[in-house]
């Protein structure tokens, strides 16, 4: 994403708050300066309804939280965005290989983002894809983005292993308690562990970005093969869920299940987990899991839904087994908020 902020000229980036600071440091390192939308309750993505793009906007990010796709949605926010001369980004990270897309079949944005990322869709930990819409009218800018794509430099040795060992690496810090915490740090600083946010974004600084390895290209297109099937299986859990707290997902292959609740979130995850239940708190806080530096320039008081959101949301697993769908919705149904 970072290449795609550094080939603009300047000026803010229209995103949401309710995202992983991994989303919003390419803005910030790119020099450019994020403004937040408010997001719907229903899509958790920008709500059109409460959409304003400020005079100096130049970009705008759609993110399909949690996977959730809503293509009406998306088409009034870059149709607005469009109208405005902006630069129409989509973030499909938790939606691999999905895209909005106009009347036609068309896809509506001039940049689509996806990630093979760890905790995302697919069992990859590392990588990314980008798709240029060839018929963006952002001419200069997509030569300046091909231009610096095509001199990213190779993965370093230090990568290789990163990549290669990042499984091993996670078993072994999880289970040598304080003391793989603190091996886990110092990996960081020598950068032969690859954490899914590495500390420095916080500080809205990128790790530079660089081509794939060979070992991280061939395991996304094994996982690309795979990903009707992985689907299927996220579809099928999504409509169980479905059946217990309305139609968050109407049965679409999401990443993480979001609900609201009315009880403590806290109390309510560290429950589920004792009863071996991967419940997430995506995205508490906002810019999760934190930012240091003022740049982010984060101001809650014009966000209002996606505070109460932030305090209130815990999203739920996706690989697991129909049994153990129904079981985990029937603990927390009650919770739900109204």
């Amino acid at each position: 994403m970072q290449l795609a902020f550094s080939a603009l000229s300047g000026g803010s980036v229209v995103t949401q708050a309710f995202t992983c600071l991994t989303a919003v440091t390419p803005i910030v390192a790119s020099g450019l300066h994020p403004i937040y939308a408010d997001i719907s309750p229903r899509t958790y993505a920008i709500d059109p309804a409460r959409l304003t793009i400020p005079q100096e906007a130049a970009a705008i990010v759609y993110q399909h939280t949690f996977g959730i796709l809503d293509t009406q949605a998306a088409r009034s926010v870059f149709d607005h965005a469009r109208s405005r001369g902006l630069l129409c980004i989509e973030d499909s990270a938790h939606c691999l290989a999905r895209m909005a897309r106009d009347e036609d079949g068309h896809p509506l944005a001039d940049l689509s983002v996806h990630s093979f990322g760890a905790e995302k869709m697919t069992a990859t930990h590392a990588g990314g894809a980008i798709w240029v819409n060839p018929r963006t009218t952002h001419a200069q800018w997509r030569h300046e983005l091909f231009s610096a794509a095509s001199r990213l430099a190779p993965p370093r040795l230090r990568d290789r292993f990163a990549m290669r060992s990042y499984h091993f690496q996670r078993r072994a810090y999880a289970h040598t308690g304080a003391l793989g915490e603190h091996l886990k740090r110092l990996a960081g600083h020598a950068e032969i562990w690859s954490p899914p946010v590495a500390p420095i974004e916080a500080s809205g600084i990128v790790p530079t970005p660089r081509q794939p390895s060979a070992f991280v290209a061939h395991a996304a297109a094994d996982e690309l093969k795979r990903l009707r099937d992985n689907y299927a299986l996220r579809s099928s859990v999504a409509k169980i869920y479905d059946s217990f707290f309305g139609p968050v997902s109407n049965s679409q292959p999401l990443c993480r299940y979001p609900i609201e609740v009315s009880a403590d979130p806290e109390v309510l995850l560290r429950q589920m987990w004792e009863r071996g239940y991967y419940v997430g708190r995506w995205y508490r806080p906002l810019l999760f899991p934190g930012v240091d530096s003022p740049d982010f320039a984060l101001d809650t008081r014009a966000i209002p839904v996606s505070t109460r959101l932030s305090a209130r949301v815990i999203n739920l697993p996706m690989q697991i087994s129909p049994d153990g769908a129904r079981e985990l919705a029937n603990l927390l149904a009650p919770y739900q908020a109204g």
